[in-house]
């Protein structure tokens, strides 16, 4: 069919030529042998004036051009030859409608719509029968942009906390128990600790006199080496130690209380072993020197300066306790 309008458009080029717009037409149709179920002439008059919504074939001798059509049956279906005609006999165009239909009528629209486009278009009325529209273009299609890849949930640094029992030598006179309360948090392979340690006050006899000390400092440590192993995990830290020494005087000429700065460098190695979840039991081994300590001492009953005894200048505890694991 696509070819028979292909033909038909060079048709209408002739036809157009010859001002064939204002010009009449008439129908000379005709069904060969076995064809006798086609469109007759006057069925196709009638297709065609239906959707012109005028009757162009005239009656008579009076017409321009001769529409002269053959229907007939095929080995394979079914043909129809159409010719166009002048009054002079002229053969203006012949072509070949075919269909591979099982009936014929497959032929009668094809043929009615091309007779009518050959008459309207070559200068008639416009065509008044109604035809399917095409089918609307399909929406354009948007690409939807990939979602993002959420975010991967950030996860809360693990914070544990230990209450550890302490020995110290050094720190303020003999070996003096105490206590650690330490934090701990990790990140990476990198850790940090933070501890409050308080010494037990000891005394030290001086002559006739008494002398009370006390010691409360705050530890910060950074963690560089961290390791684990089964159960086991290891820490070894670099801190530094600042806090207040406290000493007061019983039994001397001049008896006074006073406090003076302490200030410690020093390093800590801590094992951990866990015994549940989130509980472990906690061995550490810490060392320091004092970079700051202030002469203390009182005046006796002979009006002499006496010093009290501070220790080595490194000190060296042991911290044993247990771990929690906060969530």
């Amino acid at each position: 069919m696509y070819r028979t309008l292909g033909r038909w458009a060079q048709l209408l080029a002739v036809l157009s030529a010859s001002g064939a717009g204002a010009q009449t037409w008439t129908l000379a149709w005709a069904r060969g042998a076995g064809a006798e179920s086609c469109i007759d002439g006057p069925a196709l008059a009638r297709a065609v004036e239906q959707r012109l919504g005028r009757a162009p074939f005239g009656g008579g001798n009076d017409w321009t051009f001769l529409l002269e059509g053959l229907v007939q049956k095929t080995p394979t279906g079914w043909s129809a030859f159409v010719a166009i005609r002048d009054r002079n006999g002229a053969t203006l165009g012949v072509r070949e409608h075919q269909s591979d239909a099982a009936k014929c009528a497959a032929l009668d629209e094809p043929l009615a719509l091309i007779v009518t486009l050959l008459i309207d278009l070559s200068g008639g009325s416009p065509v008044t029968a109604e035809l399917r529209p095409a089918a609307p273009p399909p929406a354009p299609v948007v690409p939807v942009p990939a979602p993002a890849p959420a975010a991967a949930p950030v996860e809360p640094l693990p914070v544990e906390l230990g209450v550890l029992p302490t020995l110290g030598v050094g720190q303020l006179s003999d070996a003096t128990p105490g206590l650690r309360v330490e934090a701990s948090t990790r990140l990476a392979h990198v850790g940090a600790t933070l501890a409050l340690e308080g010494w037990w006050p000891t005394r030290q006899s001086l002559g006739s006199g008494t002398a009370r000390l006390s010691q409360v400092a705050l530890e910060v440590g950074g963690c560089p080496l961290h390791g684990s192993a089964k159960s086991f995990e290891l820490r070894a830290c670099a801190n530094a130690l600042a806090g207040v020494l406290w000493v007061q005087g019983q039994g001397f000429a001049v008896n006074h209380s006073s406090s003076s700065p302490v200030v410690d460098l020093g390093a800590r190695a801590t094992v951990s072993r866990a015994v549940g979840a989130d509980v472990a039991l906690t061995l550490g081994l810490g060392a320091r020197a004092h970079l700051l300590r202030t002469r203390v001492g009182f005046v006796d009953e002979a009006g002499e300066f006496v010093s009290i005894a501070r220790g080595l200048p490194l000190a060296v505890d042991v911290a044993a306790g247990v771990t929690v694991r906060l969530r």
